[in-house]
């Protein structure tokens, strides 16, 4: 089995839009395959960064921390998840941090008084990878998220030499 992808697919492929860029160009190859033999166990980059987006989702971790491990796509997604997220929770009265205390602060910045939170470390129950090209590698990980069990979803692929992750759904 290839590596790459038989035929190149394209990105921004939106009508009107003068830029078109492949994902695997076919003259990469050789140089992609060569990197791929250097590549270390994705498993834990995958769970470090389940673990990590779904700390970013409940306000205990920055999401700017996982920049360089995430596409651009994904981490724009997950940046408006956690905007969203951080939304809701100061109008209905839940404290996530001090940034989240700040953007809930009045004209005179007195703080709008908020429920204080016990935070419950999140923790990796379960995780399977598996590798399905010399490139790439998909997971699944379970993560206790205080009383709850939340799965996660992933896609790893090589990128300048590193696992990227390109596809994060959490549950």
């Amino acid at each position: 089995m290839s590596a790459v992808l038989d035929a190149p697919v394209l990105l921004n492929c939106q009508p009107g839009s003068p830029e078109l860029r492949l994902i695997c160009d076919p003259a990469d190859a050789p140089a992609r395959e060569a990197r791929a033999t250097q590549l270390a166990d994705p498993t834990g980059i995958m769970c470090a960064v389940a673990h990590a987006a779904l700390e970013a989702l409940r306000g205990a971790r920055s999401v700017h921390q996982l920049v360089g491990l995430l596409s651009p796509d994904v981490f724009q997604s997950l940046s408006a998840q956690v905007r969203a997220q951080t939304t809701l929770d100061i109008a209905h009265g839940v404290r996530r941090s001090a940034r989240a205390r700040l953007a809930s602060s009045g004209p005179t910045g007195t703080t709008a008084s908020v429920a204080p939170v016990r935070r419950v470390p999140t923790r990796i129950i379960r995780a399977r990878v598996t590798r399905v090209s010399a490139v790439a590698a998909e997971a699944s990980v379970i993560l206790q998220d205080g009383d709850r069990v939340r799965a996660a979803a992933l896609r790893a692929e090589e990128f300048r030499g590193k696992w990227r992750i390109c596809v994060l759904q959490i549950g």
